[in-house]
């Protein structure tokens, strides 16, 4: 599951931790955990509980999971032990619940390395050889499959495990067999997208495998599966363009068709995800993108109601607008409006209660097309949009960590020539000379740039003096900044002395 999707469900878990699944007979959940626990000790008294069934129950209730209690309880050693040691297989899959639960919530309490500690490290791999074991419950199975998925995205150390088993292999063999079952495609797809997403030296041959299998997925017609697929084909153009040959048949199609303004279920949010990566190719992408009309729907999706959708679309369009100046003079010239796609960004950085993580993909939008736009194209929207005071605004009123998109902007502006005078008014240049105080790296490196236009006549002076300092020096002047002028090879020399 994609990070802000679950946590969107975690703050839902959130909003009331008080009012846990404790039956109506019992005050509070120290009561309720005192009579689990004389279960557990296996006291003989009558209506005694089935320890596991009723944690199980407690986890699975509305209102909250009261995972941080249940494991200052001492609770977590019993679950791991009754899954380990139960033959009953009914208490093996409460127990496999109970740790779907447990590991389902972000692991701010590191609960998933206290369930890996108390076995060892042997829970996850039973695990493994029980989710290969051809006779399964498949309640148990999904059950399982859910764990992984949830360790994966969580626990680094036990994805690594997962992923020296060959759990893509794996979950593609199960899947295989279990076509039918829907929850074991959800969870399986999801394990097969937490595996290519995480894996940073993703091994081409283990996506290979599932290459086939996914575009099959891609077809079925419940929602929860086609999202997960959606996942690990933009997750396969993050890692690499060499898995872009497998896509660009009908599959980018298909996916693309759910970014839509009129759809509302949860594809578009995925879908947009995907095109992003997928904009980011090459200029024949580009092209064929244009071709369908996508930028268009992309921008109609700036104003969406949810704010990931919002950000997505505008990323995929900075994309877009990233891409080659002969694809640009497409976009203001002929199939797109180029024009009307600054406009709804224009309108985007001027609304006071939009997030900035928002506004920061805005400005790197503007950043992408003053690099490759047409100058007559740029000029223009700069008159008619306003958009040297709309970049001024940020400056003073961004966030720090946002800072570097804004500069890009004005700096890509001068490097085209295109002299702003509202961007040299209204306290800028004070405001620059504030900012390059205390900044360091790829900022101070654009405050620079951008000085050196407030301060030509510095500037030459400067270069000037270093010219005939190295001109007393008997150094020569040599035009890569970042390379030093090649040393005379007196190799020989040294080998006369040996």
């Amino acid at each position: 599951m994609e990070k802000n999707q679950r946590e969107q469900q975690i703050q839902e878990r959130r909003m009331d931790q008080t009012r846990y699944n404790i039956p109506k007979n019992f005050n509070n959940l120290e009561e309720y955990f005192q009579w689990i626990k004389s279960g557990i000790e296996g006291d003989k008294v009558r209506g005694a509980p089935i320890p596991i069934i009723e944690l199980r129950k407690l986890l699975s209730g509305h209102g909250g999971l009261p995972i941080k209690q249940v494991v200052d309880a001492g609770f977590l050693p019993f679950i791991v032990k009754n899954y380990l040691q139960s033959e009953n297989r009914r208490l093996k899959c409460e127990g496999a619940w109970c740790l779907v639960n447990l590991t389902t919530i972000d692991d701010e309490e590191g609960v998933i390395r206290k369930i890996g500690s108390y076995s060892r490290g042997k829970l996850f791999e039973v695990i493994v050889e029980d989710i290969q074991k051809e006779r399964i419950e498949v309640e148990l199975l999904d059950n399982l499959l859910m764990v992984v998925s949830n360790v994966m995205a969580e626990n680094a150390r036990y994805r690594d495990y997962f992923l020296d088993q060959d759990i893509i292999g794996i979950i593609v063999g199960l899947i295989e067999r279990h076509i039918e079952e829907l929850g074991i495609l959800v969870n399986g797809v999801a394990i097969i997208a937490n595996s290519i997403r995480h894996e940073q030296t993703l091994d081409f041959r283990r996506v290979e495998q599932c290459i086939s299998l996914l575009k099959y997925l891609l077809h079925n017609p419940c929602d929860d599966v086609k999202e997960q697929v959606f996942w690990a084909f933009g997750y396969m153009l993050d890692h690499s363009k060499k898995h872009l040959e497998f896509i660009r048949d009908r599959t980018a199609e298909c996916i693309m068709e759910f970014v839509n303004p009129r759809i509302k279920n949860k594809l578009l949010f995925p879908a947009l995800r995907f095109v992003g990566s997928y904009t980011d190719q090459s200029d024949e992408i580009i092209e064929s993108i244009v071709e369908l009309g996508l930028p268009k729907c992309l921008a109609e999706l700036t104003k969406h109601g949810e704010m990931n959708v919002r950000k997505e679309a505008i990323w995929a369009l900075s994309n877009f607008m990233g891409s080659s100046k002969k694809v640009q003079q497409k976009t203001f010239n002929t199939k797109v409006d180029g024009e009307l796609i600054v406009v709804k960004i224009i309108e985007i950085l001027k609304l006071t209660y939009e997030q900035e993580i928002v506004k920061n993909q805005c400005v790197w939008f503007l950043g992408n097309t003053f690099s490759k736009a047409p100058k007559e194209a740029i000029e223009l929207m700069i008159l008619k949009l306003g958009v040297a005071n709309v970049l001024s605004d940020q400056l003073f009123k961004t966030d720090p960590k946002y800072l570097e998109s804004v500069l890009r902007a004005i700096n890509e502006l001068f490097a085209r020539g295109i002299m702003l005078d509202t961007i040299k008014e209204n306290g800028i240049k004070k405001r620059l000379l504030e900012l390059s105080d205390n900044a360091n790296g790829s900022v101070k490196n654009l405050l620079q740039k951008i000085l050196r236009n407030f301060f030509p006549e510095k500037e030459n002076k400067l270069m000037e003096g270093v010219t005939q300092m190295m001109e007393d020096l008997g150094i020569d002047e040599y035009c890569d900044d970042d390379e030093p002028p090649p040393l005379e090879d007196d190799s020989s020399s040294d080998e006369d002395e040996f």
